[in-house]
């Protein structure tokens, strides 16, 4: 699925939101029920998933680097990851 930019920029600026709600300690209900939806969508992934997942998300690598690192084909790492984006995508829609 293709996102118009603008679309792209408000849900930007929704999970900015949601951040820092979390950091000033004003989490809603609903953002505590979707933290936990991610957590468990997370943790119901396979390793290589979640370790792709996680490589891409937080440590900020490109799919080159995690090709590199993990000895695994890159269009391997990019299936992974987007099946893996997929997964918790569908666990966070309301």
């Amino acid at each position: 699925m293709r996102w118009h930019p603008l679309q792209r920029s408000v849900r930007g600026i929704g999970r900015r939101l949601v951040v820092l709600r979390w950091r000033l300690g004003i989490e809603t209900k609903r953002d505590r029920e979707r933290t936990e939806r991610f957590h468990r969508a997370l943790a119901a992934l396979s390793e290589i998933d979640r370790a792709i997942f996680l490589m891409a998300r937080l440590d900020d690598l490109s799919f080159a680097e995690i090709s590199s690192r993990l000895g695994v084909p890159m269009p391997e790492v990019q299936a992974h990851f987007a099946y893996a984006l997929e997964k918790i995508a569908r666990a966070l829609s309301d």
